[in-house]
């Protein structure tokens, strides 16, 4: 899905009518899923490139598009947010095949949503989040099931700036991302910033 409607796209965009639709329909997949990119979040699978909608992740420690641990094995950073629910979290370095005893309880651990960050809790039994890549394993379920209106705003002078680009040739002065060579707006990157992961900032 989109980030706006096809009807709001429609309505942001100069001479464009009804009979547009499909057109304006792939314009508003490709801009989302770049600002997804941009702000940093993982592709959903192997098949499905990023999205900041609501999604259930399955994540692993260490690798690109992963969860990691950090302050010491104290806290896990996950590359997508706000944090909904979290279905379960395996420490695993010894094996990683995940099993029931290594099963880290969920009276061990608490997360801020909107960070994206799960910690240790003092009381905890568990110890330290292991260090081995791909030893934790998170499923958890993260992104907006309401879309922030800065979003939404970005979205739209993105969908502007490509649209008016397509149709005339002229660039802009933006750095590239994203699907096709495409760009972000600058204002459209003021708009976003605020709401970048924290994956985003240290990848």
């Amino acid at each position: 899905m989109g980030l706006i409607s096809v009807e709001e796209g429609r309505e942001y965009l100069p001479g464009v009518g009804p009979g547009s639709d499909p057109a304006v329909g792939r314009l508003i997949e490709r801009v989302s899923s770049s600002i997804a990119a941009h702000l940093g979040y993982p592709s959903r699978t192997a098949s499905l490139g990023p999205s900041i909608e609501s999604y259930a992740y399955t994540l692993y420690s260490g690798i690109p598009g992963g969860c990691w641990v950090v302050d010491d094995g104290e806290a896990l950073i996950l590359p997508a947010r706000p944090i909904t629910s979290i279905t379960s979290i395996y420490d695993d370095p010894d094996l990683l095949t995940y099993g029931a005893a290594y099963l880290v309880t969920s009276t061990d651990y608490t997360y801020d949503a909107h960070a994206g960050r799960i910690f240790l809790l003092p009381s905890r039994t568990h110890g330290a989040f292991s260090s081995r890549t791909r030893a934790v394993k998170v499923s958890v379920t993260a992104g907006w099931s309401v879309i922030p209106d800065p979003i939404r705003e970005a979205c739209i002078r993105t969908c502007q700036a490509w649209w008016v680009s397509r149709r005339t040739g002229a660039g802009a002065e933006a750095p590239r991302t994203g699907p096709e060579g495409s760009y972000l707006p600058r204002e459209a990157r003021e708009l976003l910033a605020p709401y970048r992961v924290a994956h985003g900032w240290v990848a």
